[in-house]
C-alpha cells in the first residue's frame, strides 16, 4: 500500500457487502460517497446482478464489535452505456461527514493520483472488518471510445499489481482529493516481449460522462 498525497475521510470509501444464504458475507465491490451523504458512486457491474435479483446488500464503511456500519441501496441509477452507476442509499448507521466531489485535474496529470478499493488481505469478512487499501498510480495511458448511443468514454490504463476482486467501483483520486475515475477492471497481460511473466494491469473510466448524462437525478 502506498500513501497518497491527498487526504480524506476514510469512511468516504465503502464496500458493497452481499449477505449470502449461509449467513456469510461477500464483498461485491467498492464505491465512494459522492456529492451527498446518501449517494454512492461505483461501477455499474458491481451491483447489476444483485439489484436485478433483489439480493440483500449492505454498504459498509466501517465496523464496530463485528457489527456493520452501513446502509441499504434504495435506488440504482446506471449509466446507459458506460460502466458507471450512482446508488442512493439509506443513511441509517452511516459514518460519513465528507463525501467526494469531482476532480478538476486534466487527465494527463498523474502526480499524486491514487486508487482506493477493497483490500481482501487486510479485511476480516467473518467479523465484518472491511478494509480499504490506497495505492499510488504512477502513470497511465488514456484511451478514447465512442459508444453506439453517442457516449464518449475515456479509460485509464495502468500497472496495478495490487488490484483484485472487490476493487471494482473504487475511486481514482487526484492530489486535490477529488474523484476523476472509477476502477472497472483488473487483468493480466504481457506488455513487453522481453517479459517472462504477465503483469497485472487496471482499467478505470472517467466519471465525467456520467455527470454529464445524469446532471442531478435526485432532485
Amino acid at each position: 500500500m502506498n500513501a497518497p498525497f491527498c487526504s480524506f475521510d476514510k469512511h468516504s470509501v465503502c464496500v458493497f457487502v452481499e449477505k449470502l444464504s449461509d449467513g456469510s458475507n461477500h464483498a461485491l465491490g467498492s464505491g465512494c460517497f459522492f456529492m451527498k451523504r446518501d449517494i454512492v458512486l461505483t461501477a455499474k457491474h458491481v451491483l447489476e446482478e444483485a439489484v436485478e435479483n433483489k439480493k440483500p446488500v449492505f454498504i459498509a464503511n466501517g465496523s464496530e464489535n463485528g457489527k456493520l456500519f452501513g446502509a441499504r441501496p434504495l435506488r440504482f441509477y446506471p449509466h446507459p452505456e458506460i460502466d458507471l452507476a450512482l446508488v442512493q442509499v439509506s443513511t441509517e448507521g452511516l459514518k460519513i461527514d465528507h463525501p467526494f466531489y469531482p476532480s478538476h485535474f486534466a487527465l494527463n496529470e498523474t502526480t499524486g493520483t491514487v486508487a482506493a478499493g477493497y483490500d481482501r488481505n487486510a479485511s476480516d469478512n467473518v467479523n465484518n472488518s472491511w478494509v480499504v487499501g490506497l495505492h499510488r498510480i504512477e502513470s497511465f495511458e488514456i484511451e478514447r471510445r465512442e459508444h453506439r448511443l453517442g457516449s464518449k468514454e475515456y479509460t485509464l490504463h495502468f500497472e496495478a499489481p495490487w488490484i483484485e476482486p472487490g476493487c471494482s467501483g473504487g475511486p481514482v483520486i487526484t492530489a486535490g482529493g477529488g474523484v476523476a475515475a472509477v476502477l472497472i477492471q483488473g487483468f493480466a497481460n504481457v506488455k513487453d516481449s522481453a517479459e517472462t511473466s504477465p503483469k497485472n494491469f487496471g482499467r478505470a473510466t472517467s466519471i465525467y460522462p456520467m455527470v454529464d448524462a445524469f446532471h442531478s437525478p435526485f432532485e
